[in-house]
Parts: structure tokens; sequence; C-alpha cells
């Protein structure tokens, strides 16, 4: 009696599931943290961009106020109390 067997076995077929699918789930747990990092840093190079628009804006006002006493926003109530801020010298401690 010679028996040809042609196919898989149940066992085999349910092995080779079990690996196919432990597989997968390491490969989507890769992926999961990779776009998680991704977003990560996104947010941190926009964060930089932000900084450094602003720190370009204000050293550009900085630069066109000079020596002269012209403020930030408009002292609009009287108040001596500016909307935006001032300048504050390091070297005599004096507002601009």
């Amino acid at each position: 009696m010679c028996r040809t067997s042609r196919g898989f076995t149940l066992v085999e077929i349910l092995v080779a599931t079990a690996v196919f699918g432990i597989f997968m789930i390491g490969i989507l747990n890769l992926l999961d943290t990779s776009t998680k990092v991704s977003v990560l840093e996104t947010s941190l190079a926009d964060t930089q961009e932000n900084v450094r628009f602003a720190a370009y804006h204000i050293m550009r006002t900085s630069r066109m106020m000079g020596s002269s006493m012209l403020p930030f926003a408009d002292d609009s109530s009287g108040t001596a109390v500016w909307v935006a801020g001032e300048l504050i010298s390091n070297a005599t401690n004096t507002a601009t």
C-alpha cells in the first residue's frame, strides 16, 4: 500500500498560521512605534520652527526700534501699562 500525500495536515496549517500571526504582530508593533516617533518628531520640529520665528521677529522689532523710545504697543489706557511689553537693557537696567 503506497500512499502519496498531497497537501498539508491540519497541524501544519495551524503551526504556520501561528508563526505568521506572531510575525505580523511584531511588524505591526514596529510600525505603530515608528508612527508615534514620527508624530513626536514632527511636533518638536514645529515647536522649534515657531520659537525661531518668534525670536526672529523679536530681534527684528528690537533692531528697528534702535535707541528711540518707540513702544512695542499702544498705551491706550494711560496707566503706563503696555499691551505687548517692553525691552529692558541689561547694561543700564532701563526700559526702552
